[in-house]
């Protein structure tokens, strides 16, 4: 290497690196990427507990299809909608007042309503029973489309019954208040 002897060194030199600038663009770049990320996770967790519910749904009404073929009528409401789904689709099938652990000749409509075996997560303890709870952990809504004495429901939308989440707001009107029942997921609509 060859040293020019009419240049000087001097003490200070420009050092290789990033300047302030740079990085807080750099900065600003991964505040925006995390952001984007953030509101992406939040959107496909919506919409995956959406589709859960639908699929929910379509089970349980599958399971009160066959319950009604075995007993001759869809339950009678019992306590919540989120009991009497529990009692009639997987404890106490026949209503008896024994549970399925001391009655083995029930039948069992939907196994995943296990609190004890399950991973979907269906059930919650309240008080000494159980209830069946939609994705956003609030228990779903159940209505015979009949009451008791036999007559039309005037509340129910299906003849047979309804059942209804109140969605991710967790709220729900048993006549169908329009604000309030907007995000609600039924197997009416």
């Amino acid at each position: 290497m060859k040293h020019h002897p009419n240049r000087t060194r001097t003490s200070f030199q420009h050092a290789a690196g990033f300047s302030l600038m740079e990085l807080l663009v750099v900065m600003v770049i991964i505040l925006i990427l995390a952001g984007l990320t953030i509101g992406g996770m939040k959107y496909v967790n919506a919409k995956q507990n959406l589709e859960k519910c639908k699929t929910d749904i379509a089970l349980l009404c599958r399971g009160l299809e066959e319950y009604k073929l075995d007993r001759g009528e869809y339950p009678v409401e019992q306590g919540t909608g989120a009991q009497t789904l529990f009692d009639a689709l997987y404890w106490d099938t026949d209503l008896d007042g024994s549970p399925i652990a001391q009655d083995p000749t029930q039948k069992i409509y939907i196994a995943e309503l296990d609190p004890n075996n399950t991973k979907a997560k269906w059930t919650q303890a309240q008080g000494n029973s159980f209830q069946v709870i939609d994705p956003w952990s609030s228990g779903y809504n159940y209505r015979r489309g009949t009451l008791a004495n036999g007559s039309p429901n005037s509340n129910a939308k299906n003849p047979d019954f309804d059942i209804w989440s109140g969605g991710p707001d967790g709220r729900s009107t048993p006549q169908g208040n329009a604000n309030e029942d907007r995000d609600n997921i039924t197997n009416w609509k």
